[in-house]
């Protein structure tokens, strides 16, 4: 894989993936390396060298998804409460739900963010 940057302060680089080295070089690809793309923005920088901001972005993105997928079952533990019917999950279990959200809201200020690994709700489950 080759790749040339396209803009040298921030490191983002647009990449060849072919194997054609001619062709790589014809076309300014002067690099060959491994690199990593940036789920949010789908930009790719070369392999460890994504700059913290752009960090951020991206794990506060993956905790924003895993934020809605959580939020539909609170959603529908407060719903069955409201019509009075039998919950699908118990109440100890919407708390859980819960203090996980809160868990997901409070890793920007965890020490090393962005650098973590965020747990599922399994992992998280099986710590607290």
């Amino acid at each position: 894989m080759f790749y040339k940057f396209i803009n040298k302060d921030s490191k983002e680089v647009q990449v060849y993936f072919g194997d054609d080295e001619k062709f790589a070089e014809e076309n300014g690809f002067v690099h060959k390396g491994d690199v990593e793309q940036v789920y949010h923005s789908g930009s790719y920088y070369p392999l460890g060298e994504v700059p913290e901001d752009v960090l951020k972005k991206e794990k506060r993105f993956h905790r924003e998804a895993i934020f809605d997928e959580i939020k539909w079952k609170i959603d529908r533990y407060r719903e069955e409460q409201d019509l009075g019917i039998k919950t699908t999950d118990s109440e100890e279990e919407y708390r859980s739900y819960l203090e996980y959200r809160q868990y997901l809201r409070d890793l920007p200020q965890m020490q090393g963010f962005p650098n973590i690994n965020i747990k599922t709700y399994e992992q998280y489950k099986e710590i607290k």
